[in-house]
This record gives structure tokens, C-alpha cells and sequence, in this order.
């Protein structure tokens, strides 16, 4: 019997991921982006962290964050640089209507040591939040890869991002409501078509039919489901897109949260016995480019004052990547 070339990518992609993962479409088609997408569900992403971000001369961005315990999150790098003070948004569809809120001037923020703003490497970050995130069905921590799975691909298994980020390239607004988009993760191979720097530390996601993240979406999550474990598994941080715009079909990049296990579980050992994280998920035992990126930053900045933020999107910034 002569077996379909379709056939023979399915089993390729189900051997690469050795088992650990499957291209799992129950939980949904591809379905609308970010730009114009599906709105999330009340307590679908109880991780999702809205940041209201304040720099010098009253400049504000928005940006995204993802949950790791009741008093961390993991956020881009390019988001919080130059916070001068931070209001965290959790546990709401709505972006400001939250189930908590938390306002910290001067925030604890912890940049990974090797990140570059010229080149976008290492674009991660951790935020310790000014009090202790309140768990309910509508406030949740993600769960982080475990430390076997460190050298999984991801390759072409289907994804989820969210944000309040643009719903299109022409919007002057971030989102009012949550939304998310379903796609497939693209190999980093590929992804140097459109991004010659794109790094092993990079993950990168198609947008196929203009279903992408977009400006405001920066330092939110990528997000796979295991279906062996039942459970949501953090393989990416929004880092960066296009210049040309979120809807042009070019790839969105994240950073690989894989990447960044030991930077995590060194973080975490040197600061429990402090106290300073009290539930945070415990990492399983195991093994743990030259064009520049002139990204476009998804983080939404917004010359005017925290009230405004989400009516006008001033001073988008896209250079060839960060969102």
C-alpha cells in the first residue's frame, strides 16, 4: 500500500515530539486572530495578566504577562526595561474591569541578564507582583514546560495566544475584551525566511490568513495543551512581528520559554527559602542570526495618561519585530 505524503508529515511530526505531544485539533480549528479575533470566555486564560506599564515623561504601553505563581510573572523584556511604576490587571475578560487589581510604583523587575535590546535576544522578563495574586476560578498560575521536554520542538502543533492587543492593522485601539487565536507552531527554520536573526531561543507562530498577534499583545502567552497531562503548558513569551504589520501573513515570534528553564529554576531555588515564592510550579526533575530585528513592539504604547490607555494607540513603534 503506498502511503500518502500527508500521511508520512503526520507520523514525522508525531515522532518528533517523541510521544510528548499531539496535534490536539478538538480543542478547536484555527480560528480568528487577536486582530479581530475570537473573544476569550470568562476564566479561559485565568493566567492572562494585563500590564499597565508608566515610563519616564508619562509615557504608557500596554502589555501582556503570564501567571507562574501567586506573587510572579514572566513577561518580554522590551515591555518593563523602563517601568517606572506598573498596574497589574488580573482575572478579567474585560480588560479594565479585573477581578484584582495592583498598582506598584518602582517594580521588582528581574530582566534575564543576556537580554539585548538591539537584537530582541533573551526577551523575557520576571515581575514580582506588589501582593500576593488572590487564586480563584478566574485567577490561575500557568503551568512551565517540564525540564524533559526542554529540547521539544513544538513544530507545527497547534497553539493559542492572547492579549487585548490591535484587532487590525488599521485599529487606532488595543481590545477592549480578551481574544485569542488558534495556529500552528512554525519551525524556526522556516520562520528565517521572514527573520534571519530568529535564535534556537525563539518559537515562532504562522499567521496564515492575518490571524496574529498585533500591537498590544507583547509579553502575553503562547500557549500548548497537552493532552496527556489534560493540562496548559507555557512553551512562549510575545515578543515580536513584522513592521509591515500584524496582518501581512509574516510569522510572529516569541521567546522560548524552554530556553530559559534553568535562568527560571535558578530564580526560583535562590529566592524560596527567602519566602519570596510560595506557590510556584515546581519544574520536574530532568535533563533540562544577522538581520537585526527592528521588531515591532506588541506592547501598545500610548502617550497619555493610564485612564486612556486602550482608546488611542500613539507611537506603535513596529520596527521589523517587537509587538
Amino acid at each position: 500500500m503506498q502511503i500518502s505524503s500527508a500521511l508520512v508529515g503526520l507520523l514525522f511530526v508525531v515522532l518528533q515530539v517523541r510521544g510528548l505531544l499531539c496535534l490536539d485539533l478538538a480543542r478547536g480549528a484555527l480560528m480568528g486572530r487577536i486582530s479581530g479575533g475570537e473573544e476569550a470566555r470568562e476564566n479561559q486564560f485565568p493566567y492572562q495578566v494585563g500590564l499597565s506599564i508608566e515610563e519616564a515623561n508619562d509615557l504608557f504601553s500596554w502589555c501582556g504577562g503570564s501567571l507562574i505563581s501567586d506573587q510572579y510573572l514572566l513577561t518580554a523584556a522590551h515591555c518593563v526595561e523602563e517601568a517606572v511604576s506598573i498596574t497589574f490587571y488580573l482575572g478579567g475578560v474585560q480588560r479594565l474591569s479585573p477581578k484584582q487589581l495592583m498598582r506598584t510604583k518602582n517594580p521588582v523587575v528581574y530582566l534575564h541578564p543576556d537580554w539585548n535590546s538591539q537584537t530582541l535576544d533573551n526577551d523575557i522578563a520576571l515581575i514580582r507582583l506588589p501582593e500576593a495574586a488572590v487564586f480563584s476560578s478566574s485567577i490561575q498560575v500557568i503551568r512551565l514546560p517540564g525540564m524533559a521536554s526542554r529540547h521539544v520542538s513544538y513544530d507545527y502543533v497547534p497553539a493559542t495566544t492572547s492579549g487585548w492587543g490591535r484587532m487590525n492593522d488599521e485599529s487606532t485601539f488595543i481590545s477592549d475584551k480578551l481574544r485569542y487565536v488558534v495556529q500552528f507552531v512554525e519551525s524556526n527554520e522556516d520562520c528565517q525566511y521572514s527573520f534571519a536573526n530568529i535564535k534556537p531561543t525563539n518559537i515562532c507562530m504562522d499567521t496564515t490568513g492575518g490571524r496574529s498577534t498585533c500591537t498590544g499583545d507583547s509579553g502575553g502567552p503562547l500557549i500548548y495543551h497537552d493532552p496527556f497531562q489534560n493540562a496548559d503548558i507555557l512553551i512562549g513569551v510575545t515578543s515580536y512581528g513584522k513592521k509591515t504589520g500584524c496582518t501581512k501573513g509574516y510569522p510572529s515570534v516569541f521567546t522560548r520559554v524552554t530556553a530559559y528553564l534553568d535562568w527560571i529554576a535558578e530564580f526560583q531555588e535562590a529566592r524560596t527559602d527567602l519566602g519570596l515564592i510560595s506557590r510556584m510550579w515546581r519544574l520536574p526533575i530532568g535533563p533540562l542570526h544577522k538581520e537585526r530585528a527592528t521588531a515591532t513592539s506588541a506592547g501598545a504604547r500610548i502617550g497619555e495618561t493610564t485612564d486612556q490607555i486602550g482608546r488611542h494607540v500613539m507611537r506603535c513603534d513596529w520596527m521589523d519585530g517587537r509587538l
